[in-house]
């Protein structure tokens, strides 16, 4: 009789290390998984002669700089998921588009 006990602890002890096992591996490969954010953005013309539309997600924030590292401007994506920027000045701009973590850096040509 304590054999048979013992052999039945034994093999639920197996099985309780194993779920335990299991456990373990799904919160690794929980911890190793990532999420990819992807976000479309267009700008267009590019390069521009004096004007470019810059199309993104609605609500996406998005910050110009000039090549010299100059503020240019602010704008968020409105419905129309549109940013009309006139009066750039020449040169290559930068365009740093976020939304919800996601960042996309576009240069923009003006000539």
């Amino acid at each position: 009789m304590k054999t048979i006990s013992l052999i039945i602890f034994a093999f639920l002890s197996q099985i309780t290390l194993s779920q335990e096992e299991i456990k373990s591996n799904s919160n690794e490969t929980s911890k190793n998984t990532e999420i990819t954010k992807t976000m479309e953005v267009l700008v267009s013309p590019n390069p521009a002669i004096d004007k470019c539309i810059v199309t993104g997600e609605e609500g996406a924030t998005c910050i110009v700089y000039s090549s010299t590292g100059t503020y240019v401007g602010k704008w968020v994506f409105d419905s129309s998921n549109t940013v009309l920027l006139t009066d750039l000045p020449t040169g290559v701009l930068q365009a740093i588009i976020e939304k919800n973590g996601c960042v996309v850096v576009k240069r923009i040509v003006v000539i």
